[in-house]
């Protein structure tokens, strides 16, 4: 891992907003977070989701996943996440049904199959 550097990091999460199929997230015309699906026929992968601080444990994450657990549900297909086992997120991706199916040493893999 390393010393965290705010210029690598801001340069690295600029680059992947350009290169990958992320979403942007507003409420109420404000951007609040971002989120990244890759969707495959087998399944659909979360890759990120992101919630800006301000906005957290306001509901934005649940709504979101929701909405996409229903779409998976719609599609008959798996819905894959990792997760750090560190994560808070970790207790609302099981809240909202998801199970364990694999994990290393720091991360877990998480499935909702409908």
């Amino acid at each position: 891992m390393g010393p965290w550097d705010s210029v690598v990091e801001r340069s690295k999460f600029d680059q992947k907003w350009k290169e990958q199929e992320f979403q942007k997230i507003y409420l109420s015309g404000e951007l609040v977070g971002g989120i990244w699906v890759q969707r495959f026929d087998s399944h659909f992968q979360l890759r990120e989701i992101q919630i800006h601080p301000d906005f957290q444990n306001r509901g934005v994450g649940t709504k979101l996943l929701s909405d996409l657990i229903r779409e998976c549900i719609a599609e008959r297909a798996e819905l894959k996440l990792r997760v750090l086992k560190l994560s808070s997120a970790v207790r609302l991706y099981e809240n909202l049904g998801f199970k364990v199916v694999g994990e290393s040493d720091e991360q877990y893999c998480m499935a909702y199959a409908s």
